[in-house]
């Protein structure tokens, strides 16, 4: 077992701690913002501030949450980089897409 010294484990979880959350709603059959640029590592939420139930699907099957009611929240943490274009499947004309650099 390799053994970690304190100070390296502080700096790893800290950089855990610190990666940052960007929040996308679901307001109006539309997410704000429709683009969003992350960097790898980083948080997505998307928060439903809608009357109607909404969801988030990639259209590449890199992320799907289930029903949001409202008040819900989905979260995704941004792994790999690319351009993931995503849609609310009971509203398809609610697009939006996370370009992760």
């Amino acid at each position: 077992m390799r053994k970690f010294s304190l100070a390296a484990l502080a700096l790893l979880l800290a950089g855990a701690a610190n990666a940052a959350t960007h929040l996308v709603l679901g307001r109006g059959a539309a997410w704000s913002p429709r683009r969003l640029e992350v960097r790898r590592g980083e948080v997505v939420e998307w928060k439903n501030a809608d009357v109607v139930p909404h969801n988030v699907r990639s259209d590449a099957r890199q992320f799907a949450s289930k029903t949001l009611e409202p008040g819900g929240s989905f979260k995704w943490k941004a792994a790999k980089r690319g351009s993931f274009p995503y849609r609310c499947t009971l509203h398809p004309e609610m697009t939006g897409a996370i370009v992760v650099r």
